[in-house]
């Protein structure tokens, strides 16, 4: 693949990545065993790469409707999330989107609101922030801030090095992420390391695997498995725990039209005791 083929490459992919809601098959405000999306779940939360675009997508805005259930081996209430987002894309990796989220845990209910963004900082550089807040937090985060860098390298290869800070009501969980990927024509295979890190849970690491294929002009379909110990809140109680997690999940998008498309996911997450069972679907307008 070509210099200029990669950095196209990887332009689409952020995009992509910053477009999908994040429907991840990981615990809330924990990005590893996911995407992405954090949060709420399948798509991501890192950066992720992508492709060459069609002109008319080149400067536009998204809104995107998006909704994950899952049910759960050990409580009879499942989990659930809605989310509203509006995404704007200014140039190539110049993204700002805001996102609305409602979520329920163990009949709790919790708002979030979210805004990240994507600013280059160089030809093969790109920076990425998040930053959430919930006035409710009886389950998820009261807040966090995610950072990271995204480094494009010769013959298709690339890092992403990030820090994200979660705040709950009784400990603050730090977790790191660092990606190593490889583009090989319209594939990318990526492996990711979650070293996370409590003060009432103590450290803990996690691991993933992804491999995405890139279609048309944007279309994806993704693979990822993960697994470690998550330090995050898995349980209704006013605690932070590690908890071992494996988890399986396949999501993608496929635009319909110029303007409509469909994102969708399904997983699978054992943590703990508890096995969880996902499914997601979003629905997107740009104009």
């Amino acid at each position: 693949m070509s210099r200029n083929a990669c950095v196209r490459l990887r332009a689409a992919v952020l995009i992509a990545a910053a477009a999908a809601p994040a429907l991840t098959a990981a615990a809330p405000e924990q990005p590893a065993l996911a995407p992405a999306p954090p949060d709420i779940r399948y798509g991501g939360t890192a950066a992720e790469p992508l492709r060459l675009q069609p002109a008319q997508t080149l400067g536009h805005t998204e809104i995107v409707l998006a909704h994950v259930r899952e049910t759960l081996s050990n409580n009879p209430n499942d989990w659930k999330d809605t989310q509203f987002e509006l995404l704007r894309r200014f140039a190539p990796r110049k993204l700002l989107t805001g996102r609305a989220t409602s979520s329920e845990r163990f009949g709790l209910h919790d708002d979030t609101l979210g805004l990240s963004g994507y600013y280059p900082l160089g030809e093969r550089t790109t920076a990425y922030a998040e930053l959430t807040a919930s006035n409710t937090h009886r389950v998820l985060a009261r807040d966090s801030l995610h950072l990271q860098l995204a480094q494009s390298l010769p013959q298709g290869w690339g890092l992403i090095g990030g820090l994200r800070h979660v705040s709950y009501n009784t400990t603050v969980v730090d977790v790191a992420d660092l990606t190593l990927e490889r583009y090989i024509s319209d594939y990318r295979i990526a492996f990711t390391a979650y070293p996370s890190r409590s003060q009432i849970a103590g450290s803990a690491a996690s691991y993933r695997l992804q491999l995405s294929r890139y279609y048309g002009d944007e279309n994806n379909i993704q693979l990822m498995f993960a697994r470690g110990t998550e330090v995050d809140k898995p349980t209704g109680i006013d605690s932070v725990l590690a908890t071992s997690v494996r988890s399986l999940a396949l999501f993608g998008r496929h635009w319909l039209t110029r303007d409509w498309g469909l994102g969708y996911g399904i997983g699978h997450t054992v943590q703990g005791e508890s096995t969880r069972r996902s499914a997601s679907v979003d629905l997107r307008y740009r104009y």
